[in-house]
């Protein structure tokens, strides 16, 4: 926010506040002026019903002097009302002399009805005074009893009795000719005949209505007092929150302005010590600051360039062009950067710097430039440095140190390139077993040796080729040539020797001569291979022919199952990462019983693939063993089996578990995790592989220990399939013995099946195993398993596999 701005806000500020002031005063004068108002209006209407109540009972001397004084003190509080309209007229109030010109005309009438009730009382009295006067003088005391009533009613106003003027009238006729009875008569009825008079003029008085005149009055000026109160009211509310909302506005601001001038201080803070050299220039290129760096850098004082051209460090170490794009950004006003540019100190001295020249605009007018550059001269010196050691490492990176020949990457950068070219992979049979029985450094000597009798085949035979060593015994033959199979018979006879003296630490060794294992890739890379993966696929393919030599075909079967085991691959990452991975259950029945639901399952893995289909086992668990990704199909399936035993407790679930299953501590973790949570851990059995794998018992026996602490149930799977160990499976302390299918498929054609079977019963029976036969797939067969007391019979004659719904 400018400071114009800020001068305009506490103005407009300053105004609301001065608004405010006004009208508090004029809510406070509205207020005065109010309560005058209420209290004449109040005094007119006390005064009225004085008045009235005067005209009631005027006849005596004292209520007409009270009723005269009354007079003069409405005129006074009408007098006072008429004063404060005149006074407040001026200052926008309420207009009062509508209701004040009818009071005034009602007063007038008001007036003059009482002046002619005073005459009229007046004269009421005189003759009641005559008459009473004349009665005592003649002493006729019925006529006092006439005056002393008449006076009664007159007096209070009440109302007169036809009886009265019936009294009169008998007082003439009693003295028709005593004129000084009849003056008193006469004086009588004059003074009734008046306050009939006196009763007109009441009923005047109470037509002309001034107490609802008034009353109406002091309703309505007590509606416009609350209506103009509410009014001043709102408007102050109004003014006040406008007031405290630019007040706060302008604290916030000037907060904030606070902050940008602490906020232009670090800035200038950070500018100032910034590893970086800044340089502001005017519009016209001449340098306006510089920062502490920029002096520490070059040497120059900031007084020193203060207004001088910056080209004062140019050091004329780049091409002109350089120098032409810096100017042509300068008049252009465009911003120019490089990631190398060369100055002169003030020593002469060279600086190399990253520099950035930047226009700076202010109100789209361009105010000058901002220069920074960072120092990089100590960063470049280390740079170029580094350089010429990077040629020497990466000249050495390609080269084997053992053999001096070529390494992977040097190899790979050449299948990269798409170089022209056959390679030939070269092994030594059976390499690994010699480890077993050598010292490294022999090893070591002896590969040299392979890699000189190499080198001097491909000399001395002029074979067009690179030679290239990784991997230990792996070396590989960048072959240019037309006759391959010739050059490989004659690489072939250059290794045909029975021994090979090697010698290590001034001593000769003789070692027996290696037998070499090549093979020979296609002369161009495929869609599924390259030429280095056909090499090593057709180097395995001849160790596992038994051959010496096996050329790579397209198509070849090793290609085939090369793919293959690709897609497998993809095929089980896809059903991990899409939970694809599912289970089918195949129930074990009690064939004693002749079952037909059985309450013991065994959980089958299966995978479905991005088309929808299921695959078996048989079709992807060689290549999960392989892969590495077998433990996590593990971890699935145990996931399935444990939610199987939740949401069918009236079954027993088991689960296949290898040796390498058990030994893995993150299997291990997720079994103890869902052991500990499953409401009836008795109802899970693990099967275990019996097979050469299951060679640590003593780990085994520990899982099986602390399954079992869960109440888990154990059972050997595939027993009899070749490697049956009776006395290590004593130790285990397991609950079944599931018979290979293998040995139970033979039952109906073969006594060496039905004897080996016959021992295994009667070995179960003894340690009180069950026994569970596998592959009950025919009539036949099931008929067997029962002849041997087999209890419980598993196989597609029984019941096939299939999916349980959650």
């Amino acid at each position: 926010m400018t400071p114009h701005l800020i001068k305009f806000l506490t103005s407009l500020i300053t105004i609301i506040f001065l608004i405010c002031s006004f009208n508090l005063y004029k809510l406070n004068q509205v207020s005065v002026v109010n309560d005058k108002i209420s209290s004449e209006i109040l005094n007119l209407k006390l005064i009225n019903k004085d008045i009235d109540n005067g005209l009631e009972h005027n006849i005596f001397s004292s209520s007409l002097d009270k009723l005269n004084d009354d007079i003069k003190k409405f005129s006074t509080a009408l007098t006072a009302l008429k004063e404060i309209n005149t006074k407040t007229l001026s200052k926008g109030f309420y207009d009062l002399s509508a209701k004040i010109e009818g009071l005034d005309e009602l007063y007038l009438q008001k007036q003059l009805l009482i002046d002619k009730s005073n005459y009229i009382s007046s004269s009421i009295m005189s003759f009641i005074y005559i008459g009473e006067h004349e009665a005592k003088k003649y002493e006729l005391q019925d006529f006092d009893s006439l005056f002393l009533k008449l006076r009664s009613i007159i007096a209070f106003n009440a109302e007169k009795p036809k009886s009265i003027e019936a009294d009169i009238d008998l007082f003439f006729s009693m003295f028709p000719k005593d004129q000084n009875i009849l003056k008193m008569i006469n004086s009588a009825k004059y003074a009734l005949n008046l306050s009939y008079e006196l009763d007109e003029i009441l009923n005047k008085n109470n037509e002309l209505k001034l107490n609802k005149f008034i009353d109406d009055f002091e309703k309505e000026h007590i509606e416009w007092r609350q209506s103009s109160l509410e009014r001043f009211e709102r408007l102050q509310v109004v003014t006040f929150i406008m007031f405290f909302i630019l007040l706060g506005f302008i604290i916030r601001q000037l907060r904030r302005i606070e902050n940008d001038e602490r906020s232009i201080r670090i800035l200038k803070t950070t500018i100032d010590n910034d590893h970086s050299s800044i340089v502001h220039t005017d519009h016209n290129n001449r340098i306006l600051y510089v920062n502490k760096t920029f002096e520490d850098t070059t040497g120059y004082a900031f007084k020193e360039v203060k207004g001088k051209d910056p080209n004062l460090l140019k050091s004329y170490m780049h091409t002109p062009e350089i120098y032409d794009s810096i100017k042509n950004s300068v008049t252009k006003a465009l911003p120019w950067e490089t990631e190398e540019l060369i100055s002169r100190c003030k020593d002469g001295s060279l600086v190399y710097e990253k520099a950035k020249f930047i226009p700076f605009f202010f109100k789209s007018k361009l105010e000058g430039f901002i220069a920074i550059k960072l120092d990089r001269t100590r960063e470049t010196r280390v740079l170029n440095e580094l350089t010429i050691k990077n040629e020497q490492v990466k000249a050495q990176s390609v080269v084997d140190k053992l053999t001096g020949f070529g390494n992977y990457f040097a190899l790979t950068e050449k299948l990269e390139a798409g170089k022209d070219g056959m390679l030939v992979c070269i092994s030594v049979r059976n390499f690994k077993m010699l480890r077993f029985f050598y010292q490294t450094k022999i090893i070591d000597a002896m590969l040299k040796a392979l890699a000189n009798t190499l080198k001097l085949c491909v000399d001395t035979s002029e074979i067009n080729a690179e030679l290239f060593r990784f991997q230990d015994d792996a070396f590989y033959i960048w072959y240019y040539g037309d006759t391959i199979v010739r050059d490989i018979e004659l690489i072939k006879d250059y290794f045909d020797f029975n021994k090979i003296d090697v010698v290590v630490d001034g001593k000769t060794e003789t070692l027996p001569g290696p037998k070499i294992v090549i093979g020979v890739s296609l002369a161009a890379d495929t869609v599924q291979t390259n030429r280095l993966m056909q090499a090593v696929l057709a180097n395995q393919q001849a160790l596992n022919l038994g051959t010496d030599v096996y050329y790579y075909q397209e198509n070849d079967a090793i290609e085939i199952q090369y793919y293959k085991n690709q897609l497998i691959t993809q095929l089980i990452e896809y059903a991990l990462e899409n939970n694809m991975v599912i289970v089918e259950c195949q129930g074990i029945y009690d064939i004693s019983q002749d079952e037909k639901e059985p309450k013991f399952y065994e959980v089958l893995v299966r995978i479905v693939d991005q088309s929808g289909k299921i695959r078996y086992p048989g079709e992807f668990l060689e290549v999960a063993m392989q892969t590495q990704l077998y433990v996590q199909i593990t971890k699935k399936v145990i996931l399935h089996a444990f939610s199987l035993v939740e949401h069918y407790p009236e079954y027993t679930f088991s689960v296949n578990l290898s040796s390498s299953d058990i030994a893995d501590v993150s299997v291990r973790e997720l079994l103890e995790e869902k052991l500990k949570l499953c409401s009836n851990p008795s109802h899970i059995c693990f099967e275990m592989l019996e097979s050469e794998e299951m060679s640590d018992y003593a780990t085994v026996n520990l899982f099986i220990k602390h399954a079992k602490s869960y109440g888990c149930k154990i059972s050997i799977d595939d027993f009899g399939s070749g490697y049956s160990n009776y006395y290590r499976i004593l130790e285990l302390d397991i609950d079944n013995i599931k018979i290979d299918g293998s040995i139970i498929k033979k039952l109906p054609f073969d006594q060496n099946a039905r004897v080996l079977v016959e021992t295994i019963v009667s070995f179960a029976s003894k340690q009180g195993y069950k026994i569970v036969a596998e592959f009950v797939s025919t009539p036949e067969i099931l008929e067997q398993v029962k002849f041997f007391g087999i209890k419980y019979g598993q196989g597609f004659f029984l019941g096939k596999p299939k999916p349980m719904d959650f």
